[in-house]
């Protein structure tokens, strides 16, 4: 009898919570204490396959399945990189066109061109800045379908010629930096660069003096034949002759010497 009232005791002085239920540890407590074999990771089962209901509980690793090794690997129709044990697989609702990536968490983001050389051309009495470019490891699929070109703050529409080349439209003040794009957002890494647009005077000038040296070369050429001329021996018209012969009439008799 005097036992009764000393294990109510206890059982109404374990820790509760609010909805009246005793506190997990008390719970954990006892299990320890009543079992040779306590709960333990592997009684979880988290080392082997899962299926979807894991991927739906766990959202720190979205659109995986988990290998036996550990490892995890994106679902079908989803992609990631070296992040995919820090966020998992995604994918884009929309195709990414020839020069984007499908970045996290599902958006097409441009790649970064880099400038290889540039310089000015004419080309159809209209001045370009022709860029030279390239994607580092990167497959172009095809042709892109835009891109841009920005002198300091100033930014125009350039022409795509390849995967490699495009043309910038040249402007009438002079830059000091130039840099390319595909989506005006993503930046090229900034060239040095000091270019104005051409007149074509260089060209004229350049012009003139090849055909000033031309009619120099010429008049010096007929000036030397000239001269050799005029040092040529010619006998003047009264010297004497050399020697004297005597004519001959028809019917006379010819001297010995014909």
């Amino acid at each position: 009898m005097i036992l009764i009232p000393f294990l109510l005791f206890s059982a109404l002085s374990a820790p509760r919570d609010a909805m009246g239920h005793r506190s997990r540890r008390h719970r954990k407590s006892r299990i320890e204490q009543g079992s040779e074999n306590p709960i333990s990771h592997q009684d979880f089962n988290f080392d082997m396959p899962q299926d979807g209901s894991f991927d739906q509980i766990d959202d720190s690793f979205p659109n995986t399945d988990l290998r036996q090794d550990g490892s995890r690997v994106c679902k079908k129709g989803y992609i990631s990189d070296s992040t995919i044990d820090k966020r998992g697989c995604w994918k884009c609702d929309k195709e990414c066109d020839s020069v984007s990536q499908c970045s996290y968490p599902g958006n097409c983001i441009a790649r970064i061109p880099k400038i290889n050389n540039y310089n000015v051309k004419n080309i159809n009495k209209s001045n370009f800045v022709v860029v030279n470019y390239r994607i580092p490891n990167f497959y172009f699929k095809k042709d892109p379908k835009q891109a841009f070109c920005k002198y300091d703050d100033s930014v125009v529409e350039a022409t795509v010629v390849n995967v490699k080349q495009i043309f910038c439209p040249s402007i009438d003040s002079p830059f000091t930096k130039l840099a390319i794009s595909f989506d005006q957002q993503s930046w090229s890494p900034i060239q040095g660069a000091n270019q104005q647009k051409s007149s074509g005077l260089p060209y004229i000038i350049i012009g003139i003096v090849i055909g000033v040296v031309i009619v120099g070369l010429a008049g010096f050429a007929f000036l030397l034949k000239n001269k050799k001329v005029s040092k040529a021996p010619h006998r003047e018209s009264n010297s004497k002759p050399l020697a004297y012969f005597p004519t001959v009439e028809d019917g006379e008799k010819k001297p010995s010497y014909y």
